[in-house]
């Protein structure tokens, strides 16, 4: 009965705290979904739409200032060119004596200047403000306009230009003319050497036409127009927006309105401006809005997720009330079927809570007499500190045993052998326990000191242990993870020691990540001894298997198994099979994914003195799992850090790549142009003269930036090549008298050739470039006297190198080594030593661009460069590149044998820059061909066509607005088969070339090209075959 009312109060405590717990989850789900959903509107409409909002708007205004920086390089580039004229000597001269040869020779037509420079205006003016040249072509009406501020006996741009005259000062803006907008920049006419006084002052002026504002919003990337105040086409909105910003005030004024963005913007005399407008995207605000119906639909559903969960709560707690009530039933009748008697105290007042009909027979007190009794009232006074320390232990250590004699309802005092254990429930303590009446045990015991007349000794034994260990990747941040798991096993398990070893992935040695109730002196030297991962393999194979990976090792088997390295202790198997011994080990596995071994808990002194049990050891085996899930997922980190960095660093190389080669193409152009004009101008003057020397300076600058550019076209990988199968014993050995006078006398370069060199497909140049670089870079890193060394040998890469060295592949090889006694390279140069233009050396020493050429070559033909190199102890570049299955082709001549470089024949010249056009027939025209021009493809199938003869050589560009060159050669084959063709091209053929390699029978020469090299080039592929 006294236990029914214990029960009924732990049954009754339990059913409020779970009302209580639902009632409040109902509560906070209702009054968090109205507050989520209350904070979800607020921070839509007042975080995230204006946020957005503003993203937009910053957005148009950065569209506006790209499309009035672009104006702002239009009016640059201009100014430079009015620059240019009025600081020449001619120019000057003119100004001053007003001689008619000026006009006749510079500018007799200017629409010819408004087609090949685009300056739509050009006029010139003396001090006195005279009018001493004007000509103004419009190039959309096609043909020459009087323009209204220019016009009159004294026209109204005199007073603009008054700056330009009286102060000698520059001037460029945007004019409103009535003839449109027009670009105008004025600069005061000096010499060549821009000294002054000025003697008047040069104007130039471009149009503002619809294709020139097209193609700059091209530019930009920003659709906009712009509106002149005075223009017919402005809307009376416009006029009322051009009213309020223009009385805003200073700055840059400028409003959104109807999806526009309006700004206005200064004209060059600052009394009428002009309206910018560009549309507003609405990207931003649509994204915006999606992120508002996205955000409350994830709430709402993360919402009614929390109420569904609700309702299986609670259904869980009725079926884990209606659990309870049974094992409280259980318990019951647990409790009072029990020997001896059941007690259940408060701590630390120590009242009697609980019983059974045992312990109430005892004392005989009844219900009302037992319920809130102290412990100390059924206690003999003399034994009642005794008790009171033993009850102590008990709820120090959890658990101990002790003799105690209780006071029988008729005041005897009864022994007994009580066990206590601390008991915790719902934050509370108590102090739970039985007792055996040992009455018959101590009159046995009385008898037998009665007949042997003394009492038996009892002996104990040090025990000592033996840990088993594994070892395991070291892994800083999760040692205090392992040092808590290690102290909860000793802890809550039956365990008083515990070792945590892993093997690591590069060695099969263990390493201590944890251990608990062991002496760190002795970890240590446990630590010490190397063991294999082998030896437990061994140990599980000879051990008994308990659980799905927990092996008992009787301390019988160390000697088979050579443990005497780690034994420190030694005792007798007892007779008892069950027992266990201090030496006894308990090995657990740790298994990853895959079900690997690696690594192992060991477990050994136990407390209860048993051999353990399956659920003694089943949460080791918990443990074990936790062990390997969290070894699995840094491990799988680590792998995933690594692949990001290598991606991270393939992106950077291969933008900086196409950077390079954008400028290089750039630049091909702009120095065609100076090659091929400074070779002319050095054909037709003496070599006697002064200025031939200068011209010669001129060529040999442009051939540097050239070399530069080709540098910059491998490094991106975007260089032409023609590739073939070599072998590169003999190709190297065709070097080194060139390595040897690169290097230089002080170093000794060493040549060490493999036997029996598998071939490989590369451009033989391209072996040039890169043992030109490295040896160049490896001399510079030494310092006086040095060596230098370059190997060849076959490599095959397996899996393990490769997985050792990122971006590698596994296969055949052909290793190239470059070997130095330099300097040597530390870690931050290493990891930027492949970037263009990187470089350690001093200014005006180096471009930075040999090693990346080098890493461009190497990646254009599939290869891959490995670098090892240490402060002071010099540096080696291996670089790999793939075997190739065909045998080397014969070596092939240099280049043609041409005597004669002149031809008859008929050439058709196809570019599109009218320059290097006009340049190439030029050139072609003085080796004796007859040239016929064109400036694109469409224009070159007219020229064809109305050509009466033959067309021996198409010499044509490769990209052309319209049409390729390869598709313009194929539809004059037609008309032509017996024509040949030569391409040309300051970027990369890929019209013409597979993954930069030209296809076979292919002509084709790059940009920048020199006359001879033009000539010989023509030559070979009018003797050669067709480029189809």
């Amino acid at each position: 009965m006294e236990a029914a009312s214990g029960k009924e109060i732990v049954n009754r405590d339990i059913q409020v705290s779970s009302r209580s717990l639902l009632l409040q989850a109902v509560a906070l789900v209702i009054s968090g979904l109205v507050v989520v959903l209350l904070l979800l509107w607020w921070i839509d409409s007042r975080i995230i739409q204006p946020a957005f909002h503003e993203l937009e708007y910053r957005q148009a205004l950065d569209d506006a200032e790209r499309v009035k920086a672009g104006l702002d390089n239009q009016l640059a580039t201009l100014g430079n060119m009015a620059g240019d004229w009025a600081n020449w000597d001619d120019t000057y001269a003119f100004a001053e004596d007003h001689n008619s040869d000026y006009i006749t020779s510079n500018c007799p037509d200017i629409s010819l200047l408004s087609r090949t420079s685009k300056v739509d205006l050009l006029a010139v003016y003396d001090r006195e403000g005279k009018e001493l040249l004007l000509g103004c072509f419009h190039p959309v009406v096609g043909k020459h306009v009087a323009v209204q501020p220019f016009s009159g006996e004294r026209p109204p741009i005199l007073s603009l230009l008054a700056p330009v005259r009286q102060k000698e000062l520059p001037l460029e803006g945007i004019l409103q003319t009535d003839h449109g907008l027009l670009l105008l920049a004025a600069r005061p006419v000096y010499d060549s050497q821009g000294q002054g006084p000025s003697r008047g002052v040069l104007v130039m002026g471009r149009f503002l036409t619809l294709p020139v504002l097209q193609a700059l919003a091209r530019r930009v990337q920003v659709p906009f127009d712009l509106i002149s105040r005075n223009a017919g086409r402005v809307t009376v909105p416009e006029q009322e927006l051009f009213r309020r910003l223009v009385a805003a005030g200073s700055g840059r004024p400028r409003e959104f309105q109807g999806g526009f963005l309006y700004q206005v913007l200064p004209d060059i005399e600052n009394t009428s401006p002009l309206l910018l407008r560009l549309p507003v995207r609405g990207e931003i605000s649509a994204l915006g809005r999606r992120t508002g119906r996205v955000l409350t639909m994830t709430l709402t559903i993360v919402a009614l997720g929390l109420l569904v969960c609700l309702v299986a709560y609670r259904s869980r707690m009725k079926a884990t009330e209606q659990s309870l009530r049974k094992e409280q039933l259980f318990s019951s009748s647990l409790i009072e079927s029990l020997p001896g008697i059941f007690f259940l105290y408060t701590y630390p007042d120590l009242r009697l809570v609980l019983w059974n009909r045992d312990h109430e027979r005892l004392t005989e007190c009844g219900a009302e007499g037992m319920a809130g009794r102290h412990l100390t009232s059924w206690i003999p006074s003399a034994a009642e500190d005794e008790v009171v320390a033993a009850v102590e232990i008990v709820m120090q250590t959890g658990s101990h045993s002790f003799e105690a004699a209780m006071l029988a309802n008729d005041s005897r005092q009864v022994p007994f052998m009580i066990t206590g254990v601390r008991f915790e429930s719902q934050g509370r303590r108590y102090l739970m326990g039985m007792g055996i009446d040992i009455t018959e045990r101590k009159r046995a015991e009385d008898a037998l000191l009665a007949s042997e007349g003394k009492l038996t000794s009892y002996a104990s034994q040090m025990e000592q242990f033996s840990l088993s260990a594994a070892s395991m990747l070291s892994i800083e941040d999760e040692k205090l993870i392992y040092s808590k798991i290690s102290q909860a096993i000793v802890e809550y398990s039956d365990f008083r020691r515990v070792l945590i070893s892993l093997f690591k992935e590069e060695e099969p040695y263990r390493e201590i990540i944890g251990y608990g109730g062991i002496a760190k002196e002795v970890v240590d030297r446990i630590g010490a001894v190397p063991l294999r991962k082998s030896w437990y393999d061994q140990v599980f194979e000879q051990g008994i298997q308990m659980g799905q990976c927990s092996y008992y090792i009787p301390h019988t088997m160390k000697d088979l198994l050579n443990q005497d390295a780690v034994v420190y202790g030694s005792g007798q198997l007892p007779a008892d099979a069950m027992s266990w011994h201090p030496e006894d080990n308990l090995f657990v596995r740790m298994n990853d994914e895959k079900g690997e071994f690696i690594g192992v808990i060991s477990v050994d002194d136990a407390k209860s003195g048993l051999r353990p049990t399956l659920e003694v050891i089943r949460p080791l085996e918990v443990y074990s799992s936790l062990i390997s899930q969290i070894v699995v997922l840094k491990r799988e980190q680590k792998r995933r850090q690594r692949l990001e960095d290598q991606l991270r660093q393939a992106q950077k190389m291969e933008s900086v790549g196409r950077l390079a080669g954008g400028v290089a193409h750039d630049f091909n152009n702009m120095l065609s142009v100076i090659l091929g004009h400074v070779e002319m101008l050095l054909d037709e003057i003496d070599p006697s003269q002064p200025i031939h020397a200068d011209l010669q300076e001129v060529r040999q600058a442009a051939e540097r930036s050239a070399d530069i550019t080709r540098q910059l076209l491998a490094f991106a990988r975007k260089q032409t090549v023609a590739p073939r199968v070599i072998d590169l014993n003999g190709t190297i050995e065709g070097m080194l008298k060139m390595l040897r006078r690169l290097i230089g006398e002080d170093i000794d370069l060493a040549w060490f050739p493999g036997e029996d060199l598998w071939p490989v497909k590369i451009d033989p140049s391209q072996i040039d470039q890169i043992l030109a670089n490295l040896c160049v870079n490896a001399r510079d890193a030494i310092a006086g006297v040095g060596n230098l060394g370059v190997e060849t040998r076959n490599a095959i890469l397996g899996q393990e190198f490769c997985a050792s060295h990122q971006g590698f592949v596994p296969g055949e090889y052909v290793r190239i080594a470059v070997r130095d006694s330099g300097s040597g390279m530390d870690g931050e140069t290493l990891s930027h030593v492949f970037e263009p233009f990187y470089t350690t050396k001093g200014v005006g020493e180096g471009t930075g661009l040999g090693l990346a050429t080098v890493y461009g070559i190497v990646k254009q033909n599939n290869g891959f460069i490995d670098v090892d190199s240490t402060p002071g102890h010099g540096s080696e570049f291996a670089i790999y590149l793939p075997r190739h299955g065909e045998p080397a082709e014969p070596a092939r001549e240099s280049a043609l044998p041409v005597a004669d470089l002149h031809g008859r024949e008929v050439v058709l010249v196809v570019e599109d820059e009218p320059t290097i056009l006009q340049m190439t027939a030029t050139m072609l025209s003085r080796l004796g061909y007859t040239v016929l021009e064109a400036d694109s493809a469409s224009a070159a199938l007219g020229v064809a066509g109305g050509h009466d003869g033959g067309i021996d050589l198409l010499l044509t560009d490769v990209v052309m607005p319209g049409m390729t060159g390869r598709d313009l050669a194929g539809q004059l084959a037609e008309a032509y088969p017996r024509m040949k063709c030569l391409f040309m091209s300051g970027y990369p053929a890929n019209v013409i070339a597979e993954q930069g390699s030209l296809k076979e029978g292919v002509h084709f020469i790059q940009k920048p090209f020199a006359k001879r090299a033009l000539a010989e080039a023509v030559r070979r592929a009018l003797e050669g075959g067709t480029a189809l």
